[in-house]
């Protein structure tokens, strides 16, 4: 029987609304697996979120322990879920990261503007509030604990998240290439200008100017995530926009560790929207060839033009889903994928059920290997 190496998981949930990543690590002894979780989303149908999709996941593994939880931005489709992994009382969650920024003030303004909107019938837009609410409730024993280490708010470059050596001697690290400390900065100024200026107006129509003035700056602070084991190089792209990269490209702090793009698999940030495409991040993520990629689709996204381009600068593109889908059950049956239309054929969850992909990879930088990622539908 061949042996099994040791390998870093990368579990990608996109069920063409929403996202989460869970990462599955070799440990310093070789036994139980230590485990990650980057964002979380739910199989919603007709507006039930009672499926995280993660937990459920590690539940039935029988994981007992997250080491990190990491919330890359305040939208929607990157939270939806978090607070009842937070809450779990089978899964401790030992360190909390997340973008910089804001504040639960921010939270509490935006969760009254949020009432209103309920007021004013709509009440999916105050739903989302809340439950970023109820995630910063459930973070209090974290704050109370006032040991940095397992509650950060990310800003700029930080080499080592997380670490350790496997029994092997191999390493494993987590570092921080984003969110840009001058986005950061913009993105407190102006969030703070807006409530500034629109708490004091009242009615709906506060709530609609001031989510749509904060809404367009989340993405500015999405949190990017290196992921190395070995040689093996995994860049979690969250939602960062063409503007981050470019930031994320000259920061010299990075330059000094000499912590390169290069990467054996990216997870595409945005979606695979045009707007986070930024050719010469994909140029330096192949400095040491040509990276896998998982696109997870949200309604409009992937651009048929953004997998035209990934299509030439990857070895192989996973779609979690089928682009321009919205909410509901993961069912594609798109002929025009499985016939190349892009100049290359996508690796497409095209089965019933089917929400993501798992890729293994080696300490060489090898993908051991892959497998859909599926749920049971009714």
């Amino acid at each position: 029987m061949r042996e099994i190496p040791p390998v870093l998981g990368v579990h990608v949930f996109g069920p063409s609304y929403g996202e989460s990543i869970l990462l599955q690590m070799p440990s310093e002894d070789g036994r139980a697996d230590r485990w990650g979780i980057v964002d979380c989303c739910t199989l919603a149908e007709s507006g039930n979120t009672s499926s995280v999709l993660p937990l459920e996941f590690l539940r039935l593994r029988g994981v007992q322990t997250l080491e990190f939880a990491c919330l890359t931005h305040p939208h929607e489709d990157h939270f939806r879920g978090f607070a009842k992994v937070l809450q779990a009382q089978d899964v401790a969650v030992r360190a909390w990261w997340r973008y910089g920024g804001d504040s639960h003030r921010t939270l509490e303004v935006y969760s009254r503007l949020r009432k209103r909107a309920k007021g004013a019938g709509d009440p999916e837009a105050s739903n989302a509030f809340e439950e970023l609410l109820a995630i910063e409730k459930a973070l209090r024993p974290l704050k109370r604990a006032r040991d940095p280490s397992r509650f950060r708010r990310l800003s700029g470059y930080h080499p080592r998240l997380y670490g350790y050596k496997t029994q092997d001697g191999v390493e494993l690290r987590i570092a921080a290439f984003g969110p840009p400390a001058t986005h950061v900065q913009r993105y407190a100024e102006q969030t703070a200008k807006e409530l500034n200026f629109y708490v004091a107006a009242d009615g709906s129509e506060s709530y609609v100017r001031l989510e749509k003035a904060t809404r367009d700056l989340h993405n500015i602070v999405s949190v990017v995530l290196l992921v190395a084991f070995g040689s093996a190089r995994v860049i979690l792209g969250g939602d960062a926009d063409r503007r981050s990269w470019q930031l994320i490209l000259g920061d010299t702090s990075r330059e000094s560790q000499g912590d390169s793009l290069a990467s054996t698999a990216v997870k595409v940030s945005h979606h695979g929207s045009k707007g986070s495409y930024c050719p010469a991040a994909w140029e330096a993520h192949s400095a040491q060839g040509p990276p896998y990629a998982v696109i997870t689709p949200f309604p409009g996204l992937p651009r048929p033009e953004m997998l035209k381009e990934l299509g030439q600068v990857c070895s192989k593109v996973y779609l979690t889903g089928g682009p321009g889908r919205g909410m509901g059950r993961p069912r594609v049956k798109s002929k025009r994928l499985q016939m190349g239309e892009y100049g290359f054929t996508p690796h497409l969850a095209d089965l019933e059920g089917v929400v993501g992909y798992s890729l293994f990879f080696d300490a060489s930088g090898r993908l051991f290997s892959e497998s859909p990622l599926a749920v049971k539908t009714q």
